[in-house]
């Protein structure tokens, strides 16, 4: 994992994927922290698919928190969304398992459980791969919220920002006061998602 900034991917498991998972076994080899394979499927078999990926990266995964398979493999993380989250009661999860979610509005982190250890924040920039999502929050709004929200609680979550991020603004995202990006459109819509993955890490240091 990066100390100073997380770098995240999600990748959508669709019926048609043909995806090539050497592709995100090479990018976690490139220092790729976390994949959230996010999809609106009920029967995806889960044990076949995280097969594909090396079992050394097992502990960067997130997946979808009603994978019936994993429910208590405590290596991979879990993720709620915003909907199920409203439904569920603290007890409910268990304390030696990590969890992520998504928040529309960053003032709702202050009240997640500490067992939520990442959070994804978006958009932060127009989408790549949603056109017409876009953001309602400058940037300059959103770097004195997350100041705000440090204030009122110093132990808050790793805020992760999505929507558009790419090498020529990935660097304003940690200027802004981000713990880290996830990455869509930046990587699934180039020839070469490791080579475009690379130009990210290098434009964070530039």
């Amino acid at each position: 994992m990066n100390k100073d900034f997380i770098l995240a991917a999600i990748l959508e498991i669709r019926r048609e994927s043909t995806f090539d998972f050497e592709v995100l076994n090479n990018l976690f080899t490139a220092d790729l922290d976390l994949v959230y394979l996010r999809t609106n499927l009920n029967d995806v078999n889960w044990e076949r698919l995280i097969a594909k990926i090396n079992p050394a990266f097992s502990d960067r995964i997130i997946i979808t928190v009603s994978a019936q398979e994993f429910k208590q493999k405590s290596d991979l993380i879990k993720h709620w969304k915003e909907a199920e989250r409203k439904d569920y009661q603290p007890d409910m999860l268990p304390s030696d398992m990590v969890y992520s979610t998504s928040v529309h509005y960053l003032t709702d982190i202050l009240d997640l459980p500490a067992c939520f250890r990442y959070v994804f924040y978006s958009p932060v920039f127009p989408s790549i791969s949603k056109p017409g999502y876009n953001p309602q929050i400058s940037l300059i709004t959103l770097k004195q919220d997350l100041e705000k929200l440090r204030k009122k609680n110093a132990e808050l979550p790793q805020i992760i920002a999505l929507g558009g991020v790419q090498a020529e603004n990935v660097k304003k995202v940690k200027d802004t006061g981000f713990n880290g990006v996830a990455l869509m459109g930046a990587l699934w819509q180039v020839d070469d998602p490791v080579r475009a993955f690379k130009e990210i890490k290098k434009a964070l240091i530039s």
